[in-house]
């Protein structure tokens, strides 16, 4: 783990990556959105083990299709998303521990009613 010891304002992300607050360390087979929907990981892709987080801080922007989109066009702070297990950057920033991780890892956001108004 890498500790920072900065405030959250104290640093910028490069590029396509976002900083995330896990909301469960234990994988995901299946969850149940707040309205309803069912998330179930099927067995075609149960080596890729997902896990839940909430956006804290977006980088800049990701290459997609050959352009390159804003994240901030994609994802909003707070999001909570399913993320991909392997491969985040471990960081503690006073003493709360977040993961770095690339938006390519990022599977799925979970849109609120809330954020259709």
């Amino acid at each position: 783990m890498i500790n920072l010891g900065a405030s959250l304002d104290e640093f910028r992300l490069v590029g396509g990556k976002v900083l995330i607050e896990p909301i469960n360390k234990e994988s995901l087979s299946q969850y149940k959105t707040e309205s309803g929907i069912t998330v179930i990981q099927s067995n075609h892709r149960a080596k890729r083990n997902y896990l839940m987080g909430k956006i804290i801080k977006l980088g800049s922007r990701v290459m997609i299709d050959g352009q390159y989109i804003e994240l901030n066009k994609l994802f909003d702070v707070g999001d909570q998303i399913f993320y991909y297990e392997y491969g985040p950057v471990e960081v503690s920033i006073n003493d709360k521990t977040y993961l770095i991780i690339r938006a390519e890892d990022i599977e799925m956001a979970v849109i609120r009613e809330d954020d259709n108004e």
